[in-house]
């Protein structure tokens, strides 16, 4: 399959045909592919209310996905930008892509270069949970042995003590999280007072749980982090993304989507838990940050 046949299934398949050939055939043409998916990855983020209009054209989100796999450092400056654009056109457009594969993907792009993610993860203006999978990105990294844990848990630190708006958001909230799974028991007083001051929603983790998993063995945090599915890195697009609800068949979309809008939350779902609304996700990253 030549290049310009891949992009064209692409930008034009209809909705719910998932290109798994395109997709392959991308594979096999790594080097000669990249900077056509650069080029159409900058273009999407630089006119998001005109791609907003294209509503066959997925190009950007393969785009994404695949620069993860390939390892390809120019991808992160037009990811961030995409991601870096106001409102919420970029999350409409992404859908779950943001709380379940946003890390994966700028850890795959980063090139183990954190300056770009960190500058990020500070920018007030930017959706916070796309600030939050800069968070995440970074235990990515940790968890792939490519990035010192001990600069991570530096930078931690200094998100908590200054660098990080005094404002509640669901940053402060991911980083009470990758501190904990991260960080050790110095880090339990400055925590404290972040949730002492609203900072942190005790919804999100409550501040035993907190201080208990900050508790934890370095040991157990890093074998933690080792194993969890959701921060490994991307190896396969196919395998990926083919099982998103969006490319089952529209009788079945239809029966999640009236799932996830009618269930009630009880209150006594754990943020770790299985969300109730049958997405399959944590409830941490579903109906909880609804």
């Amino acid at each position: 399959m030549h290049i310009d046949q891949i992009i064209s299934q692409f930008t034009s398949s209809p909705p719910g045909l998932f290109p798994k050939d395109a997709l392959q055939a991308a594979f096999a043409k790594e080097q000669e592919i990249t900077p056509v998916l650069v080029d159409i990855l900058s273009k999407a983020g630089a006119d998001i209310e005109g791609l907003a209009k294209r509503q066959d054209d997925n190009g950007f989100l393969y785009a994404m996905f695949l620069l993860a796999q390939f390892r390809e450092q120019q991808g992160l400056a037009p990811l961030i930008a995409f991601f870096s654009n106001p409102g919420q056109s970029a999350i409409t457009l992404t859908g779950d892509v943001v709380t379940e594969n946003l890390g994966q993907l700028l850890a795959g792009t980063s090139g183990n270069d954190i300056r770009p993610i960190q500058a990020m993860i500070e920018n007030s203006t930017i959706d916070p949970f796309v600030r939050g999978a800069g968070l995440e990105a970074l235990l990515c990294l940790v968890a792939w042995g490519e990035t010192s844990p001990r600069g991570v848990i530096t930078y931690f630190a200094e998100l908590l003590e200054s660098k990080l708006e005094r404002q509640p958001c669901h940053a402060w909230n991911y980083l009470s999280e990758a501190i904990c799974r991260l960080c050790g028991p110095e880090f339990i007083e400055p925590l404290k007072k972040a949730y002492d001051q609203g900072l942190i929603s005790p919804l999100y983790m409550k501040v035993d749980e907190a201080e208990k998993m900050l508790n934890r063995p370095t040991r157990e945090n890093r074998a933690d982090l080792e194993d969890d599915t959701g921060l490994r890195a991307i190896t396969n697009v196919v395998a990926e993304m083919e099982g998103w609800a969006c490319f089952r068949p529209q009788e079945e979309r239809i029966h999640h989507q009236g799932i996830k809008q009618t269930t009630s939350t009880p209150k006594k779902t754990g943020r770790n838990e299985p969300c109730p609304c049958g997405s399959g996700k944590k409830y941490k990253k579903c109906c909880l940050g609804i």
